[in-house]
């Protein structure tokens, strides 16, 4: 709009308008009234701020003002005493309170003014009362030069001030005289008159109360006459409902039609993925004899374990010699009226059919399998010197090696897991959380003299500090039993309690102190550190606790069983009878069929811990493992 004017100006002065200097006058005349704006905006939110604070520091005064007509204190007096409790570890409001307890015992009971006098203390000068804080700081003083502090406590509760106002003003003296006169200092440095100030914000907030009580008289008379017209507007809703009955039901329907509507779409959605439920149930039902989803699962899963059998199967149908030539091959005697030459030649193509589609030279395949039956146990009619049943199996052979290295080269032994386990039960915590720890910070070794951290500066059990070590007592010479209690020291020093779990014992190892979870140390933080010690020392640690008590490895030798006549003829290998039995109910007869029925009880059972996320790990891995078993007896069932 200014523009406007001053173009019109101009014009009627008979000037011509220069576009160019138009534009640059009205971009600087918009720019100028832009800040205009800004800077009233600016005002006026200064202006809001300051009275909000003068109004805050009106109605302390103000609140004030009313505590001094009632104490018979100065206002001075008591924002002394107000500033001198702050300083000391109490508070103003506590500071007030006592004064206005202080007045109200001597108001209220002539023989608590008496007993003052008697303390020494007057409460007069001059003809006047004196100051409510004087008399009170000077009786506390005389109680406390007289008489015990038990007794002092006692006669102060009959003046109205509490045990812990007591212990203040009489422990600190000295300290609250010389802040009250700091203070006074202070308000005679800057001219404060705190009484006047009081005066005139109670004077400031009486106008204020009575403004707002304006303004509400006002609003009150508004709302009044307005009454009327709402009474009528409801009124009219009310009389509209009534007339429009019809109206109101059909929009109702309509709303209740459309809610309809997507129940319908939703229930033929539901009856749609019907059939896919009901096929994929009857597929569990069909392999499992069971119901439900578990069913399903557990038949997908002994699938993919049994795949390879399925593979092996097939390419033995696609073998014109089939079972004959295989277990001629192996060595099984299946041609007892053939000449040497025709075994021979049926044996080759047998064993060279078998081996083209498994995809392995000549002798891999079925050589593999001819090993096998060589080294066939002697109820198999296998010789003594060429089994492995009568020997240490290869899996025990492997476990007991394990078990020798790890007690050779990183302490796994079970004293050193006694050791650990007897730490645990001293800490209040699990000897696995424990453990995982120690494996953690030693890499898996439990070595009490491993070097690492930054520089290598860092060494033992838990990477004990150069300082922690020579304050605990832990060093490089030490064994794993010598240094546990050095880490025992450490933790207990640093804050940790019986009942904490994984997260609080490493954040005092990491961090210094429990309950630092978010703490880092440029590698992430004491959180994701025990994440990643769970998934990846969690079994370490328990291989280390259980260490000691292997159980034996060896498997003694079988006693031979009842061996029932077996029936060779081509096609007609019956597994079943030469186990006894099939694994867990599978029925092997002839390799026909492949039902699997799988049962287990699972039970799981926690103790000594009392962090949620530590049992909800052990919990993860006893499932774990109870899985591993049953993917292992779904092996054993295939085979």
């Amino acid at each position: 709009m200014a523009d406007d004017v001053l173009k019109s100006f101009v014009v009627s002065l008979g000037w011509k308008v220069d576009r160019e200097g138009e534009r640059r006058v009205s971009e600087a005349i918009g720019s100028v009234t832009k800040q205009a704006a800004l800077l009233a905006t600016a005002l006026g939110a200064a202006a809001l701020a300051a009275t909000a604070a003068v109004a805050k520091i009106a109605a302390q005064f103000d609140n004030l003002y009313f505590v001094s007509q009632r104490t018979g204190a100065t206002v001075q007096n008591i924002k002394g005493l107000a500033y001198a409790f702050g300083q000391v570890g109490g508070s103003g409001a506590g500071a007030v309170s006592a004064i206005e307890s202080f007045s109200r015992s001597m108001r209220t009971n002539p023989g608590i003014r008496q007993f003052v006098r008697d303390l020494g203390v007057a409460t007069e000068a001059g003809g006047k009362t004196r100051d409510s804080v004087d008399v009170l700081t000077d009786a506390i003083d005389a109680i406390q030069k007289k008489h015990p502090y038990y007794v002092g406590a006692q006669m102060a509760a009959l003046l109205g001030i509490d045990e812990q106002t007591f212990n203040t003003l009489s422990s600190y003296r000295k300290e609250i005289k010389e802040f009250r006169a700091e203070y006074e200092r202070t308000a005679r440095t800057v001219g404060l008159n705190n009484d006047a100030a009081a005066a005139s914000s109670n004077k400031f907030m009486t106008a204020l109360r009575g403004l707002q009580a304006s303004a509400q008289a006002v609003a009150e008379k508004i709302l009044t006459d307005l009454s009327p017209v709402l009474t009528k507007f409801l009124e009219d809703i009310r009389s509209w409902i009534e007339k429009n009955p019809e109206t109101i039901t059909k929009a109702i329907e309509a709303i209740i039609a459309a809610a309809i509507a997507l129940v319908t779409a939703f229930t033929d959605i539901v009856k749609a993925l019907t059939p896919v439920a009901q096929g994929f149930q009857s597929m569990a039902e069909h392999l499992t004899g069971k119901e439900g989803l578990q069913a399903a699962m557990e038949a997908f899963a002994v699938f993919l374990v049994g795949s390879w059998l399925v593979r092996i199967l097939g390419a033995f149908g696609k073998v014109k010699l089939g079972w004959i030539a295989l277990l001629a091959g192996i060595g099984m005697d299946v041609y007892k009226n053939s000449t040497a030459e025709g075994r021979a030649d049926t044996i080759r193509e047998g064993e060279e059919a078998i081996n083209r589609e498994q995809g392995a030279s000549r002798g891999g395949f079925v050589g593999g399998l001819r090993d096998a039956w060589r080294r066939r146990p002697t109820w198999l009619g296998g010789s003594p010197e060429k089994t492995s049943l009568n020997a240490e199996t290869g899996i025990a052979r492997r476990a007991r090696r394990a078990a020798e290295a790890d007690k050779t080269n990183y302490n796994f032994t079970g004293d050193n897991a006694a050791a650990l386990k007897q730490a645990a039960k001293e800490l209040g915590t699990s000897p696995e959380d424990l453990a995982t720890v120690i494996s953690y910070e030693t890499g898996g070794r439990f070595s009490p003299s491993i070097y690492g951290g930054k520089g290598g500066r860092y060494m033992g059990l838990i990477q004990f500090g150069p300082s922690e070590r020579a304050q605990f007592g832990a060093n490089d010479k030490q064994t794993f039993k010598e240094q546990l209690p050095a880490v025992v020291r450490y933790l207990k020093t640093r804050g940790f309690k019986p009942g904490m779990g994984l997260l609080d014992l490493y954040s005092t190892i990491n961090a210094g102190t429990p309950g630092r979870y978010n703490a880092s140390d440029g590698n992430g933080t004491v959180r994701s550190h025990v994440e990643n010690m769970r998934r990846t020392h969690g079994a370490r640690a328990r291989r280390f606790l259980e260490s000691g008590a292997q159980p034996e490895l060896t498997a003694p030798p079988p006693k031979a069983p009842a061996f029932p006549r077996m029936n060779m003829s081509p096609g007609g290998f019956d597994v079943n009878a030469l186990t006894g039995a099939p694994p867990m109910g599978a029925n092997t007869n002839n390799l026909s069929t492949n039902n699997v029925k799988l049962e287990h009880k699972t039970e799981i059972r926690v103790d000594g811990t009392g962090d949620p996320a530590s049992v909800a790990n052990r919990v993860e891995r006893a499932q774990t493992r109870v899985a591993d078993l049953s993917l292992r007896n779904a092996q054993t069932a295939i085979r």
